[in-house]
């Protein structure tokens, strides 16, 4: 069995009315990223923080997630002081947080470099380059596990987790065991390159704790080049047979919906809403729909 959230600004801008519609989707887990009463989820003041439980109390919600985009900057251009200090002073305040909240993880985000160039490896460069990144990694990951959380760290597509060999050789060389584990984001590494296989999860599943879902669609003639979002029933990656293989092996209790990424497609059963407020829960409505009609796991 795994149940579903989703990233909260999916459903409204507003929290007290995205938590609303959540919970009216059946859905009683929260992952809590931007628009938290004004902020971001790990720069939440006191006033902040007792909205935010007062909110969970009222609705009978529970927070899975908190996802903070701490660690995604160009580790090149920022330097090991600003670096660390950026992610400390985030991790510390996350804690405070998570503290009153009690939620199951804290998610950091992969760093980045300098687009490449010549196809290089992401990380071989960060272990020629920038090796003290590790160290910074570890020790805002050892300060969560001191507090009782466990980190997932995320690919975005223009981070260092581009492939399934970069990703693995960054978890290999961070050695921080079940502290911290990998959050893929099937459609990132897509956009990063890399379609989303059966293969390519089996790579990956040692070291993922959290799978986030979303659509896209390729061109007729190119389906493996990411060219539209889409709903995920209508998406161009195996859905249906990666999604199957998640659940069986149990590695994500818990799957997260986001929005997907790119143009709509004209033809898109969506196109009628672009540009819209209502697109973004329009598409996680209907991949709410899907997931629950297609795998009787999910809840």
């Amino acid at each position: 069995m795994a149940y579903l959230t989703m990233l909260n600004e999916m459903m409204a801008a507003d929290l007290e009315q995205a938590v609303h519609q959540i919970k009216g989707l059946g859905i009683r887990y929260l992952d809590l990223k931007s628009h938290i009463f004004g902020h971001a989820i790990e720069d939440l003041d006191g006033e902040s923080r007792e909205r935010l439980v007062a909110l969970m109390e009222h609705t009978g919600m529970e927070v899975y997630c908190l996802s903070s985009v701490l660690g995604h900057q160009r580790v090149d251009i920022i330097g090991q002081d600003r670096f660390r200090a950026n992610l400390l002073q985030g991790m510390e305040n996350l804690l405070e947080t998570a503290r009153i909240v009690r939620p199951t993880m804290i998610r950091l985000l992969a760093c980045c470099l300098a687009p490449r160039s010549d196809g290089g490896n992401h990380h071989i460069r960060l272990e020629r380059e920038s090796p003290w990144v590790y160290d910074v990694y570890r020790e805002v990951i050892d300060l969560a596990a001191g507090a009782g959380m466990s980190v997932t760290i995320e690919n975005e597509p223009d981070s260092i987790f581009s492939s399934p060999a970069e990703t693995l050789g960054f978890f290999e060389r961070l050695n921080a065991g079940s502290k911290a584990r990998y959050t893929w984001d099937i459609q990132n590494m897509w956009q990063s390159g890399v379609y989303p296989t059966l293969e390519v999860y089996r790579q990956l599943k040692p070291i993922i704790n959290y799978v986030h879902l979303k659509g896209g669609r390729g061109l007729p003639g190119t389906p493996a080049i990411l060219a539209y979002r889409s709903l995920l029933e209508e998406a161009s990656w195996p859905v249906r047979e990666i999604t199957q293989q998640v659940l069986q092996d149990g590695i994500s209790p818990i799957i997260c919906l986001n929005t997907s990424h790119g143009m709509l497609a004209e033809d898109d059963i969506l196109a009628p809403l672009k540009g819209t407020a209502e697109l973004a829960a329009e598409e996680a409505y209907r991949n709410v729909v899907f997931l629950r009609r297609t795998y009787k796991e999910v809840v």
